[in-house]
C-alpha cells in the first residue's frame, strides 16, 4: 500500500471513523459504566478507564477535522456534503456531554470542571464557525442541526454542573447550608423505626420491601455523607442508627448499606446532583423532544443528492441518539435517587401518585432478593447462601 492510497483513505474515512467511534464509545459507556461498581474484574475496569478518557478526545478531535475541512486548502480532500458536516458536529458536541452514569471516573476528576467549562465554550465557538461557514450557501439542514446542538448544549451544561457540585469544596459547602431532609421526614422515620419489630440481627430473610430500603437507605445517606468532608453525625442520629440497625434482619441491614453506598458512589461519579432535578426532568423531555424532531425533519429531507454512505452513518447517529436517550429514561426509572423522592412524599388522590406508587410496587417485586445455596468447595458437602438477584438489579454487594 503506497503512501498516496493512505493518504487517500485518510481523507475519506477521518471524519466519518472519529464520528462513529465517538459514538461507539457513548453507546460503550451508558451500557458498561455501571459495572465499575459491581464487578472487579481488572480488564473490565481498564476498558472503562480507556473508553472514558478516549471519549472526549475523539469527539474534539471529529469537531477539529470538520472545522478544518471548512478552509480552501483542505476543501479538495474532504469529500462530505458541508450541510452533513455541520450536523455532524452538532453529534460530536452532544457525545461531549457524555452519559449520565459516569461523570468522573476518580474524585479528581470533578475538579475539573472549570477546565470542562473552558473546553465547552471553545467547542462551541468550533461549532458555530463551522455553521457560518456553511448554512449561509446550504439552509437544507439547518434545522434539525440546531436542534441536536440544543440538545449538545443541555447535555454539556449537566455535566459540568454535575462536576461542580459533585466536588468536594462544593459538597461540604452544601452540606453545611443545605439540609435535604425535612423535619416533617425525620418525624415520619423515627415513627417508621418505632413501628419496626424486634427481630434477630442474625435472621436471614428479607423483609422490608426495596422500595421501603431506598427510603431508609436514603436518609441514613443524608447522616453518614458528612463522613466524606470530614464531619461527624450528632449523638441524636448515632442513636437513631443503632436502633435501627438493631431491629431489622442481617440481610436487610446488608441491603439498606448497599443502597446507602450506592447514593454515595452515584453522586460522587455520576450525574445524580443534577438529573434528580425537576428542571432536569423538563429539560430532558425537551432536549429528546429536540433529537426526535431532528431525526423526522432528516427523514423527510431529500437525500438522492447526498453519499449513501453519510446517509447511513447520519441515520445512525439519529438512530443512536434517540435509543441512548430512551435508556437513560428507563434507568431513570428504576433510579433509586427518583424512588426516594417519591417514597418521601406523601400519597395524594391523584392518578399520577397512584400510578407512580404503583409502578414501585410492580418495581419491589423485580428487584425482590433472592438466594441460591453454592457450595464452599466443589468436593464437599457444605454449602452457603448467598444473594442471587437478577444481574441488571444487583447491588454492589451481590457482585463482590
Amino acid at each position: 500500500m503506497t503512501f498516496d492510497s493512505i493518504s487517500d483513505l485518510w481523507n475519506k474515512w477521518d471524519i466519518r471513523g472519529f464520528v462513529i467511534l465517538s459514538l461507539l464509545l457513548q453507546v460503550f459507556l451508558i451500557l458498561c459504566a455501571t459495572l465499575r461498581k459491581k464487578i472487579v474484574n481488572r480488564h473490565i475496569v481498564f476498558l472503562l478507564w480507556l473508553a472514558y478518557l478516549m471519549a472526549d478526545p475523539v469527539a474534539i478531535s471529529g469537531i477539529g477535522l470538520i472545522s478544518r475541512s471548512q478552509g480552501k486548502l483542505f476543501a479538495h480532500a474532504i469529500e462530505v456534503d458541508g450541510a452533513l458536516q455541520a450536523f455532524w458536529v452538532s453529534f460530536l458536541l452532544l457525545h461531549l456531554g457524555g452519559p449520565n452514569n459516569i461523570t468522573a471516573f476518580s474524585l479528581e476528576d470533578n475538579s475539573l470542571w472549570q477546565r470542562h467549562l473552558l473546553g465547552l465554550i471553545f467547542q462551541v465557538s468550533i461549532s458555530i464557525y463551522v455553521f457560518v461557514q456553511v448554512f449561509p450557501s446550504d439552509k437544507s439542514l439547518m434545522i434539525p442541526t440546531m436542534l441536536v446542538f440544543l440538545f449538545g448544549i443541555i447535555k454539556n451544561v449537566e455535566r459540568i454542573l454535575t462536576l461542580n457540585l459533585s466536588s468536594l469544596p462544593r459538597l461540604k459547602k452544601s452540606m453545611l447550608t443545605t439540609k435535604e431532609l425535612t423535619s416533617d421526614a425525620y418525624s415520619k422515620f423515627v415513627e417508621e423505626l418505632n413501628d419496626l419489630g424486634y427481630v434477630y440481627s442474625n435472621e436471614e430473610e428479607a423483609k422490608i420491601a426495596e422500595s421501603i430500603v431506598v427510603k431508609h437507605a436514603y436518609y441514613f445517606f443524608q447522616i453518614f455523607k458528612f463522613f466524606i468532608i470530614d464531619l461527624f453525625y450528632t449523638s441524636e442520629e448515632r442513636l437513631i442508627s443503632c436502633k435501627y440497625f438493631s431491629k431489622v434482619s442481617a440481610v436487610d441491614a446488608l441491603r439498606v448499606i448497599s443502597v446507602e453506598l450506592n447514593f454515595i458512589y452515584e453522586m460522587l461519579h455520576t450525574k445524580a446532583l443534577t438529573i434528580r432535578s425537576k428542571w432536569s426532568y423538563i429539560f430532558r423531555f425537551i432536549a429528546f423532544i429536540d433529537v426526535v424532531m431532528a431525526f423526522v425533519l432528516f427523514n423527510c429531507f431529500k437525500k438522492h443528492q447526498l453519499p449513501k454512505l453519510d446517509v447511513e452513518i447520519t441515520y445512525i447517529l439519529l438512530f443512536g441518539g434517540i435509543v441512548l436517550d430512551v435508556i437513560n429514561l428507563f434507568v431513570l426509572i428504576f433510579f433509586d435517587w427518583t424512588i426516594a423522592r417519591i417514597m418521601h412524599y406523601k400519597r395524594g388522590p391523584s392518578k399520577l401518585d397512584s400510578f407512580l406508587h404503583g409502578l414501585i410496587s410492580t418495581m419491589d417485586d423485580m428487584r425482590k432478593p433472592r438466594f441460591a445455596t453454592c457450595k464452599a468447595k466443589p468436593n464437599t458437602n457444605a454449602t452457603y447462601t448467598v444473594l442471587h438477584t437478577p444481574f441488571i438489579f444487583q447491588r454492589w454487594s451481590e457482585s463482590i
